[in-house]
């Protein structure tokens, strides 16, 4: 119970941190919320927040996030070369390019929805990854990042 209840924990305060994030001027009020989030503020993935093209095309992510994103990306597929695979050295990774594509969130509208329907549960897998990653299971859980990334360039360029 104690594992699920940081779980929800960790998953809020990163749904909050990207709402506060993509905001222009988050003041330091701002950021000292973020830490008391309470559980009973879940957030759920519902059919709902299936990502939409637009029209027919792909998203245009601003080139200033997509640096970090691509550099996840390029991590997450040299992450078959490495010998001594360490998914919590990749997840680590991972984390701190989340933070710096998120401080960097300049997108707005439909594009930006979007986006961040894609990136909360990229966020999630990251975090469980972090919590959960070992070496029996860090296989599985690479192959669910690079599916993240496939979906990813399904709808974002």
């Amino acid at each position: 119970m104690k594992n699920v209840f940081g779980v929800l924990v960790a998953i809020l305060v990163g749904f909050s941190f990207l709402i506060f994030a993509c905001q222009p001027a988050v003041n330091k009020a701002s950021t000292s919320q973020l830490d008391s989030v309470s559980s009973k503020d879940e957030h759920h993935h519902e059919d709902t927040e299936a990502i939409l093209l637009n029209g027919t095309e792909k998203w245009k992510v601003d080139e200033n996030m997509m640096v970090h994103i691509r550099n996840m990306e390029a991590e997450i597929l040299a992450f078959d070369a490495i010998k001594n695979k360490d998914i919590q050295s990749l997840a680590k990774n991972l984390a701190g390019s989340i933070d710096l594509l998120t401080s960097n969130c300049t997108m707005k509208g439909q594009a930006h929805d979007e986006l961040h329907k894609w990136l909360l549960p990229y966020i999630e897998l990251v975090d469980e990854i972090k919590e959960k990653g070992n070496a029996s299971n860090g296989d599985m859980y690479h192959q669910k990042l690079k599916e993240a990334f496939e979906q990813f360039n399904l709808y974002f360029y």
